[in-house]
């Protein structure tokens, strides 16, 4: 089914992948205006990069091995960013070529516990399985441009930047329905449905050539300097975003094994039946949208304290923050995010700084992870 669109869930809908062209508009109108503001930022050229790793259900590590290991909770979400930038910055302008990997699952317990357990080769116990999950995962690299500009004598600062990617491993879609396993998993009852699209068929194991897309994502931010030792700071990465993938492979498939029939004796029979299709088409997803909002309060000249709140989905992550001046150019920090009982440091140093946060040590059963690290030279 050619020049179709896929929004990430079941539906499909009329429409063709969006043109160069549209892009091109699209930003230009978002950063024209920005571009005739005068503005008083030095001239740098910077590199960063951070990544966060969450879940409530497996160590990072079983994340980063196909789900294999021996720590395991039954849980709802899952998720991995990793971006690294390389740019300059030069009055109002922000130019970067970036690189990013976005994993974003949420599940019922129950379909967690079927995948661990179908990956480790755990038997189930008997019982019914809410089967509901949506995932979405895509590698990009590409290039960012952005603007920054200051209101009310630098009290209030915005800034928009806009990205345009090449992008890769796709998996995007969802299962819906449930299943009843009864005497020792022997007998099985239910009904799925499945709509996805993938790089690789983990289902029928067919051999597919991997689709390239193209992508397009928007980010704001912005800080409010409240009173002269209050500050306040959110930005929405992915705000809006669209990719759009040439001749994606597809699988919609309904099973169930509600399918009764009786034999010439008399006897019921129960056939489990499968209907779908299997199919290649343009199809477009979207990245999920994260959001990060702080309060930061300058206690004393050395002294500071931040309140932080992460949201990406149903996930919420609280940080508390302390940082501490040791001299101009040096400065170190302690953190405590609550929501996983993780702990970190930072530490800034001239333009160098750095971050890492987890909630245990030992990587291997770690559940959470944070880090950052980034520099940058004016010129």
């Amino acid at each position: 089914m050619k020049n179709a669109s896929y929004d990430g869930s079941a539906g499909i809908r009329a429409g063709g992948p969006i043109s160069w062209a549209v892009v091109r508009k699209v930003l230009a109108a978002i950063l024209a205006p920005l571009a005739l503001i005068p503005t008083s930022v030095a001239q740098e050229i910077y590199a960063e990069s951070d990544a966060i790793f969450f879940s409530d259900t497996l160590p990072v590590s079983s994340l980063l091995d196909g789900l294999q290991g021996e720590n395991f909770t039954p849980g709802e979400a899952s998720f991995v960013h990793a971006r690294a930038a390389s740019g300059f910055r030069w009055k109002w302008l922000d130019v970067a070529a970036i690189v990013r990997y976005d994993y974003v699952t949420s599940y019922s317990p129950s379909a967690s516990t079927i995948i661990f357990s179908e990956r480790n080769n755990l038997d189930l116990p008997d019982g019914t399985f809410d089967l509901s999950l949506d995932i979405n995962r895509a590698f990009a690299y590409g290039g960012r441009i952005g603007a920054r500009h200051s209101f009310f004598d630098d009290r209030l600062s915005v800034g928009v930047f806009g990205s345009v990617l090449s992008t890769s491993q796709l998996l995007n879609g969802s299962t819906e329905g449930s299943l009843e396993l009864l005497n020792n998993g022997a007998d099985i009852a239910g009904v799925v449905q499945v709509d996805y699209v993938y790089d690789r068929d983990l289902i029928f194991d067919r051999e597919v050539d991997a689709p390239s897309g193209i992508g397009v994502a928007f980010d704001i931010e912005a800080a409010l300097q409240i009173t002269e030792k209050l500050r306040a700071d959110v930005k929405v990465e992915d705000l809006w975003s669209r990719i759009w993938w040439d001749d994606a492979p597809r699988t919609v498939l309904d099973a169930t094994t509600d399918t009764v029939d009786r034999d010439d004796n008399g006897l019921l029979i129960v056939r489990p039946f499968l209907q779908g299709q299997n199919s290649f088409e343009d199809v477009t997803t979207r990245y999920s949208a994260r959001t990060r909002a702080s309060l930061n309060y300058q206690i004393t000249e050395r002294w500071s304290l931040s309140q932080d709140i992460f949201n990406l989905g149903d996930t919420f992550l609280t940080t508390s923050y302390v940082d501490f001046a040791i001299a101009k150019d040096l400065s170190v920090g302690a953190e405590v995010e609550w929501t996983t009982g993780g702990y970190g440091v930072s530490m800034s140093w001239k333009k160098l700084s750095l971050n890492l946060v987890t909630d245990d040590i030992e990587f291997d059963d770690a559940n959470y992870l944070k880090a950052s690290l980034s520099a940058s030279f004016a010129f």
